[in-house]
């Protein structure tokens, strides 16, 4: 499956688990971007990784999501 395959799947289990929630695609949180942000009554930020993806900057990408996540929280 390619990115969008599972970003798509993702997105309709989402909008299925609860109907309220509102979804961002490839929205920046700092210096990364967001695959998929999802705000319910938390906010919670998905990074896809397809098969054709690799994983050098996914150390970097957890670093900015925790970053930006925790300051929504807090602000």
């Amino acid at each position: 499956m390619n990115a969008q395959e599972i970003k798509n799947i993702l997105i309709a289990y989402l909008k299925t688990a609860n109907r309220e929630i509102r979804i961002y695609q490839e929205k920046s949180i700092g210096d990364a971007v967001c695959d998929l942000m999802a705000v319910t009554n938390c906010l919670t930020g998905y990074e896809i990784k397809s098969d054709l993806d690799n994983y050098q900057r996914l150390n970097h990408q957890i670093t900015a999501y925790d970053r930006f996540l925790r300051n929504a929280i807090s602000s």
